[in-house]
């Protein structure tokens, strides 16, 4: 799993998706639990990952990545 915390969610997706060969996409949740679907991935930004960056990840266990817009981390 590469460390994709902070980064915009496109990017963060790219990422994995590139690491994987396209067999991994990764799920998001938004952070303050509120349930937005996330269609413009440049307008959110990874608050936090699971599993963390150097983790195991597969399509059975696809990473988790928790979103905000901009400057709405906790």
């Amino acid at each position: 799993m590469p460390d994709v915390e902070g980064a915009i969610l496109q990017e963060a997706h790219d990422a994995i998706v590139s690491t994987t060969e396209g067999a991994v996409v990764p799920q998001t949740s938004a952070a303050d639990g509120t349930p937005y679907e996330q269609i413009n991935l440049t307008n959110w930004v990874v608050c936090a990952q699971s599993p963390s960056a150097g983790g195991q990840i597969s399509a059975e266990a696809p990473p988790e990545l928790e979103v905000a817009r901009p400057n709405e981390c906790e």
